[in-house]
């Protein structure tokens, strides 16, 4: 018996495209075994033809997707080149989240200037949030967007709020601490250089934005 992610039916299927962006967020699709001795509507059975048959019925021309989940063991990404779909895997655990961040900006930002018009489809386990986090922090390094607008957007699009637990508001806090610290102490040269010091900006807003927009809602 093969087991469903943990609280992978809480979630709809796919989200609706990001307004303003290429973004369409999405849980992961399971492979047909996942679903063998489970009792569910067909709707629930995300398997990836029925994935491709939702991108369809929501009329979404998908060019590429990022998938963020650790393990290839949901289901097999060779299906996306059939529909050519250009995939990649960006391993993203829950507590390095914002590492990856430079990566993921990059696959997109090398998708967006060769290909104009098609989606790009944004994937960890429940498409909330790992997609959520990397979605927004694009949003506002590369698009100028406001933090609280760019989580605003995507959860109307992926029709659920992104969570956090105490834990990862804790990580937060001390990533957040140690970055203001070690840059005091150690980079102030680096500092002074406008680029630099503007991307800084951005990523302590992004970083304790989230910490205070989270913090609020577990209160």
């Amino acid at each position: 018996m093969t087991k469903l992610p943990e609280k992978w039916t809480r979630y709809k299927n796919i989200g609706e495209r990001i307004e303003g962006t290429r973004f369409v967020p999405f849980k992961t699709p399971l492979n047909e075994d996942y679903f063998a001795d489970k009792v569910l509507p067909i709707t629930e059975k995300l398997t990836f033809n029925r994935l491709m048959h939702e991108f369809k019925a929501h009329k979404y021309d998908i060019g590429l997707v990022i998938d963020l989940t650790t393990s290839f063991k949901y289901y097999d990404p060779s299906g996306w080149s059939a529909f050519h779909v250009e995939y990649k895997k960006l391993r993203c655990d829950g507590s390095h989240v914002m590492e990856r961040r430079a990566e993921f900006n990059k696959i997109v930002d090398d998708y967006l200037k060769k290909e104009p018009v098609k989606l790009i489809g944004v994937h960890c386990v429940h498409g909330l949030n790992r997609t959520g986090y990397l979605i927004c922090a694009y949003l506002v390094e590369r698009m100028g967007w406001q933090m609280k607008n760019a989580i605003e957007a995507f959860e109307k699009a992926r029709g659920h709020k992104i969570e956090t637990s105490r834990e990862k508001l804790a990580e937060l806090e001390d990533h957040l601490l140690e970055m203001s610290s070690s840059f005091s102490t150690r980079f102030v040269p680096f500092l002074w250089n406008p680029k630099h010091f503007h991307s800084l900006l951005i990523l302590n807003y992004f970083l304790l934005t989230n910490v205070l927009e989270f913090k609020k809602r577990s209160n």
